[in-house]
């Protein structure tokens, strides 16, 4: 009786190494797959059994077969991912208002250059009026720059319009990509819960779980908790969004204020904006802006209304200046007779205020151009003179007190939006710094070593020969008996 207990240890420990090396081959064949978490068999001393009035072993048993993971450490990378997503994203969008702005570009092949070079052209014109202001050849110049200078912003506008419509349509598939990750993160749940209550392991399950939360993470701030029955639930803010195997989609509907969708949590009505605390949606809700909001003082927050909302000061300011002068002056073809007043040089294309977006020099003859202050005075260039004044007028500034000229308005424009944006690289790189930190201690403990298997496979390897030729000797033995028994 004692010979077949002994058979049945050795048969254990073939079992058993037999489960280890195939668990080593698994973590060699996934060593390149970046979800992959290495797996370890847990042994386990098989029950005791007696044996007269000792109690002897019987042998080792498989307890099961688990991840090496450190779930704090997880949970700390997320936090990371997250802060890197909503960084950079808002670098990203940065980067494309950058070129949008685009000082060193080309428009069409009338106007080069940027906003600040158009606008130096167009005072420069102005100058070459007072030098002849009765010159066509010099007013027709002049016209070219301003029109040339209503282009660019224009042009600008238009490019940001188009970003704003397109940062939309990504909230859009960003809340759809988080829709199906979600789906996806619970029906692996219910699989997880189902092979594990019947005694299979289900790791590889557990690491597209896994890799899904991780993406999930650099989506949106997230909280994971796992239950006592392997699911693994996950919150923003405190609102499940999957839990066990259900989940809370997330919506994204027209408020009726504008063009712009709002993104709700599915039966709620209040926006999640203010739910969420980092992650790519957020960075660009804030940098799309919402139906109808302004700039947020001079912070570029919300980039795309604050950019257009001070390309719509500067020109707005600037337009209304030059049409008070113009109205101040005479047209060339003005006589003591006929006094003709300078028409607005600018106005709102189709009514209404003068924006970037809306902006139209108006002058239709070269004549308009109001550079005297006498009517009938061909030669006459003081009220060009006093129009070419405004460029050093200070007309920019906070609650009444200005104390910007145009040029200054402009520089710092571009200086604030430089600043926040140095500020999103500088913060992408940090957190992606610290990510590369936490991963490396992540792998140190989770990723496939092929020394340490190769190790482990000759450990098991040897093991499991050991445990034949115990198995062999029993086999001995027992024939022995079994032969003389018979003798």
């Amino acid at each position: 009786m004692a010979s077949f207990g002994s058979l049945s240890i050795g048969i254990s420990g073939l079992y058993a190494n037999q489960k280890g090396l195939e668990t080593v081959s698994h973590n060699i064949a996934n060593a390149d797959n970046p979800n992959f978490t290495r797996q370890r068999v847990n042994y386990v001393d098989s029950a005791l059994r007696q044996s007269g009035q000792h109690r002897v072993g019987t042998g080792t048993d498989v307890s099961g077969i688990k991840q090496i993971r450190d779930e704090f450490l997880d949970k700390k990378l997320r936090d990371q991912v997250s802060q890197y997503g909503y960084n950079g994203e808002r670098f990203n969008i940065f980067s494309q208002v950058e070129s949008i702005i685009n000082e060193t570009g080309e428009i069409d092949d009338k106007v080069t250059g940027g906003l600040s070079k158009t606008m130096d052209d167009f005072w420069k014109g102005m100058d070459e009026i007072v030098k002849d202001p009765a010159n066509l050849t010099v007013r027709g110049v002049f016209k070219e720059r301003a029109e040339g200078l209503v282009t660019t912003v224009r042009h600008m506008d238009y490019q940001l319009d188009m970003l704003q419509k397109n940062l939309d349509t990504r909230v859009k598939n960003v809340v759809d990509e988080t829709n199906r990750i979600t789906t996806q993160i619970a029906d692996l749940n219910q699989e997880i819960v189902a092979a594990e209550a019947g005694g299979i392991s289900a790791n590889d399950y557990k690491d597209k779980r896994n890799g899904l939360i991780d993406r999930l993470s650099q989506i949106a701030d997230i909280s994971v908790t796992e239950d006592f029955k392997g699911n693994m639930n996950v919150a923003i803010s405190g609102t499940h969004i999957v839990l066990e195997n259900s989940t809370k989609q997330l919506e994204y509907k027209d408020s009726g204020k504008g063009p712009l969708v709002d993104v709700y949590m599915e039966g709620e009505d209040q926006p999640i904006n203010k739910d969420l605390k980092s992650g790519e949606l957020l960075a660009i809700l804030e940098a799309r802006g919402s139906n109808g909001n302004s700039a947020d003082g001079d912070s570029f927050k919300n980039v795309i209304p604050a950019m257009r909302e001070k390309l719509d000061t500067l020109i707005r300011t600037i337009a209304d200046a030059i049409n008070d002068q113009q109205d101040k002056g005479y047209t060339l073809n003005s006589t003591e007779e006929n006094k003709i007043k300078g028409p607005p040089m600018f106005v709102a294309e189709g009514g209404g205020e003068i924006t970037a977006s809306n902006i139209k020099f108006n002058l239709e003859s070269l004549n308009d151009i109001a550079a005297s202050d006498k009517p009938g005075e061909l030669g006459n260039n003081q009220n060009m003179e006093a129009m070419l004044k405004i460029r050093d007028e200070l007309l920019y500034g906070e609650d009444g007190s200005e104390n910007l000229t145009m040029e200054d308005f402009y520089e710092e424009i571009i200086t604030d939006f430089g600043i926040d944006a140095k500020d999103a690289s500088n913060r992408m790189d940090a957190h992606g710094r610290m990510i590369i930190e936490l991963d490396n201690k992540k792998q140190s403990i989770s990723a496939v070593s092929l020394d340490e298997e190769m190790a482990n496979m000759l450990k098991f390897q040897h093991a499991y020969s050991a445990s034949t030729r115990f198995i062999n000797a029993i086999d001995e033995m027992i024939d022995n008996i079994i032969n003389r028994m018979a003798v």
